[in-house]
């Protein structure tokens, strides 16, 4: 199993979202050593040259089983700071330094 590269863009169409690897095809047949003759999965037959070829490392893996739906992660939210109460402190800080000014300086 091999994908075959194909750099070509329908006219109308971004290079950016095309998709330049078509496959799995099947290699049916070696012409010499630099060129080969592959079937995609719609019968297709054509004679390539190696450099446009890919191996396929095991395609089975990539099939989704009958009835299975892709697995999405929620995303993670971070818990709120509690102070000394157990009560969970708002948001109050912008940046680095806090929003409210201390009454009392340090002396």
């Amino acid at each position: 199993m091999v994908y075959l590269y194909n750099p070509a863009v329908k006219p109308g169409l971004t290079r950016k979202f095309a998709k330049p690897w078509i496959g799995p095809c099947q290699i049916t047949k070696k012409i010499s050593e630099m060129n080969y003759e592959i079937v995609d999965l719609k019968g297709k037959r054509q004679v390539v040259h190696i450099n446009r070829l890919k191996k396929s490392f095991n395609p089975v893996l990539w099939n989704p089983k009958p009835g299975q739906k892709p697995e999405r992660n929620a995303p993670r939210r971070l818990a709120k700071p509690q102070n000394a109460n157990g009560n969970s402190q708002d948001d109050s800080k912008i940046g680095p330094y806090p929003t409210s000014v201390p009454t009392k300086l340090g002396n």
